[in-house]
């Protein structure tokens, strides 16, 4: 091996070229390029339909982000709870908690008042602070009662208001 040193150039030992050259990037970019933003507050991006159809009707200049992989069709959102008109599909068998890796779900049962189920959730809290949104709950329960939508708005002030009660993850279907 020779431990002979590369001589540079004085433009090379300087780096002013590559200087320049990246900065030429970062204005381009800065100025040239068209962006694409959401008034986050005032508009909210829907996730339903087709990916391609969304993107033209919200901004025509936006065409370019319809190959983006940002919004997917199977995004995981808040987790609702399904009743059927005033009853509740959940049997509070507890699945969704056991197979929950991060211990988000708490279930308490109790008796059912309905001659048709055995059981219900008296408490039903899901702490999204904890939740990986995996979807392993909605896979696990046998009742087909929690589901996953495609709210992805998950703010809130304090971090008690992040653990949702069985009244807030209604849902009523049909």
């Amino acid at each position: 091996m020779s431990s002979e040193k590369k001589k540079y150039r004085f433009t090379e030992a300087v780096y002013l070229i590559e200087i320049l050259r990246g900065l030429s990037v970062t204005i381009k970019h800065f100025f040239i390029k068209r962006k694409f933003a959401i008034n986050y507050p005032e508009e909210k991006l829907r996730i339903t339909g087709n990916t391609k159809q969304i993107i033209q009707a919200m901004d025509k200049d936006a065409q370019y982000l319809a190959e983006r992989p940002e919004i997917i069709m199977n995004y995981r959102g808040k987790h609702r709870l399904l009743f059927d008109g005033d009853l509740i599909r959940c049997v509070a068998c507890k699945m969704c908690e056991t197979v929950c890796p991060f211990f988000a779900i708490y279930i308490e049962p109790e008796e059912s008042r309905d001659p048709r189920k055995e059981r219900v959730p008296k408490i039903f809290e899901l702490d999204l602070t904890r939740c990986a949104y995996c979807g392993y709950c909605v896979e696990a329960c046998p009742e087909n009662a929690i589901t996953m939508t495609s709210d992805y708005s998950l703010v809130a002030k304090q971090r008690p208001e992040l653990v949702l009660q069985k009244e807030t993850m209604r849902k009523v279907i049909e």
